[in-house]
């Protein structure tokens, strides 16, 4: 949550100096999470925040990364949406880049290059041949908004994984730490 709360400050800070949109690269594995934190906290947001990652890294014949950025920053650069949003493989070859929304991105796969999928929602966008085609209702583009962030992140939550049967004093201990938020998932 620190993280976040440095990262939010940063994009505010690049827009405000005349960013036209911002590329964040990531790591995979966390990308979902920073970009569901970004989407909630970035207030009044003008262009488009991207994050970026690749499946596969650049010393690999069948990596990911170049193509992926370039992505990310044709989306920056030229989508017509003003959103939080992630920016990976559509599928297993290199004809077309997916680009889903930042609270409703999930990783589904360690390894594959179509790792990144939208839950309960279709893609935002779709980047081929450079080219970026925006789908269904967006937040545009608001030249002159100035954006803010809102990043005070409550750290003092806990997130538990229910299942049935599950012990009912499995919850003692978290009840008497007085966490401020407990999630069942």
């Amino acid at each position: 949550p620190s993280h976040w709360k440095s990262i939010a400050q940063s994009v505010v800070k690049h827009i405000r100096e005349g960013a036209d949109g911002v590329v964040i690269t990531h790591g995979t594995d966390t990308m979902g999470y920073t970009a569901a934190a970004l989407s909630f906290a970035l207030r009044n947001q003008p262009v488009p925040v991207v994050l970026v990652g690749s499946q596969r890294s650049s010393d690999r014949p069948s990596s990911d990364a170049c193509l992926n950025l370039k992505g990310a920053v044709a989306v920056a650069a030229s989508a017509p949406f003003a959103e939080v949003c992630v920016l990976m493989h559509e599928g297993t070859s290199d004809g077309a880049l997916a680009v889903h929304r930042g609270a409703r991105v999930r990783k589904f796969h360690t390894s594959r290059r179509d790792a990144f999928r939208s839950v309960n929602a279709a893609p935002l966008a779709r980047v081929s041949d450079g080219k970026v085609e925006a789908f269904g209702s967006f937040r545009p583009r608001s030249p002159g908004a100035v954006p803010e962030a809102k990043a005070n992140f409550d750290e003092d939550v806990v997130l538990i994984k229910s299942f049935p049967g599950i012990p009912p004093d499995i919850f003692d201990p978290i009840i008497h730490r007085d966490f401020r938020g407990i999630v069942l998932e």
